[in-house]
């Protein structure tokens, strides 16, 4: 799964998923202008792959944030070069599985694309019921939901940059 990460291939995915994001916004009339393109979000099998993953990234990104969050590591990368399409992506998050979770069923590689939303909470309750919402939280001052899986495409809406939140 390592040479996903590589600039090229990130950037070859990239152009085939954003279609994939861009169906399931238009599918529930969302409008776009309120959405503000932060991150792809990316699953490590372990915490050998989660190092390789991060030397691939380094060559092409700077490394701008590292926590501990649920037990498990996350790192956000921003890129040199953002990918480009239909939305321009800055930045990447790694993040190991959580010790507890069934191994078996996690989705490796790319496992979201987060949007930040201008007026967080009147998006969220104006989408709450409309949207196939997963899970809803907050971190900090940092707020977030996540969408069901629909076509291989789980979107994050967050109140603040990744990497740019308070921590």
């Amino acid at each position: 799964m390592s040479d996903l990460f590589k600039y090229d291939s990130l950037q070859e995915f990239f152009s085939i998923y954003q279609k994939a994001v861009l169906n399931f916004l238009n599918q529930y009339d969302l409008d776009i202008s309120e959405l503000v393109p932060d991150h792809l979000g990316a699953l490590t099998h372990n915490s050998e792959e989660f190092e390789s993953v991060t030397t691939i990234l380094l060559s092409h990104s700077q490394m701008i944030k590292e926590i501990q969050l649920n037990n498990r590591r996350v790192r956000v990368f921003k890129l040199n070069h953002p990918l480009l399409g239909d939305f321009t992506i800055p930045k990447i998050e790694i993040f190991e599985p959580k010790p507890e979770s069934d191994l078996a069923k996690l989705r490796y590689g790319i496992e979201h694309i987060s949007f930040t939303v201008k007026n967080f909470d009147n998006f969220a309750s104006a989408v709450v019921n409309i949207l196939p919402i997963a899970k809803q939280g907050q971190v900090g001052t940092s707020k977030f939901m996540k969408t069901e899986i629909i076509n291989t495409v789980e979107i994050e809406f967050r109140s603040d940059s990744l990497g740019e939140e308070y921590a």
